[in-house]
């Protein structure tokens, strides 16, 4: 039980200390922010589960009982997954283009935006269009925007505007900016 409490402990370090690296300064991949930040927990896990008592100054004796070894690297694997999973959360979320067409909405305000913006904000210097042909589409069927074929706009859906507002809220906890 006590490593499982140093990896709740250590992996909330882990949350603040990538959010403020965010912040501090601006890192061109975040995969190296995510692992870096990992590695410098990593010892602090190990150093905080040596230095502290096997009650933890508030753990019964009968929570105690776990053999060391199979404690320390069990509160080290809860640790590793979390961490894999703030990982999977920025990219699958954060970082995907459809996150960034509800946000590039949601900064048009109530007016929306036409088709024809959105594509030209997603269009690579060669020309290709990286995100356009098949996203747009999907968000209006699965209820994120609305699309309005007179006036060539799309404007968000309730659903969307509170997933455009978490992603605004985690872009900025992260200091990800406009573009993510």
């Amino acid at each position: 039980m006590k490593g499982l409490l140093i990896s709740a402990l250590v992996f909330v370090g882990y949350v603040f200390s990538v959010a403020l690296s965010a912040h501090l300064i601006r890192v061109e991949r975040y995969s190296k922010l995510f692992f870096g930040m990992f590695a410098a927990w990593t010892p602090l896990y190990f150093l905080a589960y040596d230095l502290t008592p096997d009650h933890l100054w508030v753990l019964p004796a009968a929570w105690t009982g776990m053999p060391h070894r199979l404690d320390l690297w069990y509160g080290y694997a809860i640790f590793a997954m979390n961490m894999h999973n703030v990982l999977d959360f920025f990219f699958g979320v954060n970082g995907g283009f459809s996150t960034c067409l509800l946000l590039e909405i949601l900064r048009s305000g109530a007016r929306g935006l036409a088709t024809g913006d959105l594509i030209a904000r997603f269009h690579r210097p060669d020309g290709t269009d990286k995100i356009y042909a098949w996203r747009i589409p999907r968000l209006a069927e699965t209820g994120y925007i609305r699309m309005d074929e007179q006036a060539g706009t799309c404007t968000l859906t309730p659903k969307g505007a509170v997933a455009a507002r978490i992603a605004w809220l985690g872009k900025r906890i992260l200091n990800l900016g406009a573009g993510g």
